[in-house]
């Protein structure tokens, strides 16, 4: 049998998942708000977040993110 490729997913994408955030949604929890395209961005790995964004959003995270995890987060596809 052929291992099944699974699609890496990266942890703002994750969390939004886990508490049913829209990309406008999450970003709106941001303090100062984070535009929707600006987070897409983020998750798609075409832009790394500015400190003050990468700040904004640990803190809608609630910790369940770290800022560590954003900055590693490289969307690749990983064999299982």
């Amino acid at each position: 049998m052929t291992p099944r490729a699974e699609v890496y997913e990266h942890p703002i994408t994750a969390y939004r998942r886990r508490h049913e955030l829209t990309l406008e949604a999450m970003g709106a929890r941001c303090k100062p708000p984070i535009a929707k395209s600006t987070l897409s961005r983020i998750e798609s790995g075409l832009r790394k977040p500015s400190f003050d964004v990468l700040q904004a959003i640990v803190s809608a995270c609630g910790g369940e993110v770290t800022a560590d995890e954003i900055i590693r987060a490289t969307p690749r596809e990983v064999a299982a």
